[in-house]
């Protein structure tokens, strides 16, 4: 167990929309490996929408 000797603040938890873009960053990221490895119209599809999803959040979440 790590002790606090220093009184340092303890580490900020993620917030909502850290969590989120992360989230989205992920699904993103399966979404183009999983069109590399096998390219067609679905896949590309969920690229697109991987995308959007998290462009939209971006600028709706400022």
């Amino acid at each position: 167990m790590k002790t606090n000797l220093a009184h340092e603040p303890p580490e900020p938890q993620a917030t909502y929309r850290e969590r989120m873009i992360e989230q989205k960053i992920r699904l993103l990221e399966g979404a183009l490996k999983a069109n590399m490895e096998k390219p067609c119209l679905d896949n590309a599809m969920g690229v697109a929408k991987a995308r959007y999803d998290l462009f939209d959040f971006l600028r709706g979440a400022v």
